[in-house]
């Protein structure tokens, strides 16, 4: 049994024998691990994303009554999202 050791999770023990999706499956919802533990089954391997990790903040402008209003950091992808009404007014030109 493998075991990987993450800065933020501590030590992620991998059992043998997760040859297929369904028994990936069975493993992570069945297993003690840490809810956010980036854990990922890409073609037929258990793969933790151990660099992912504080790449990203949200900041609240340091007001503590306040939502994150700021991402603070690089992300992975950003996606606007637009409604025919918000076309018209954001269009430039």
């Amino acid at each position: 049994m493998p075991t990987i050791g993450t800065a933020r999770y501590g030590a992620v023990s991998i059992p043998s024998g997760i040859a297929d999706l369904a028994a990936f499956r069975r493993w992570v919802h069945s297993a003690d691990l840490p809810e956010k533990l980036p854990i990922h089954f890409p073609r037929g391997g258990v793969w933790v994303d151990c660099e992912r990790a504080d790449r990203i903040r949200f900041s609240n402008g340091g007001n503590p009554n306040a939502q994150a209003t700021e991402v603070i950091g690089t992300p992975d992808i950003v996606i606007e999202i637009v409604s025919d009404a918000s076309e018209e007014r954001t269009r430039i030109g």
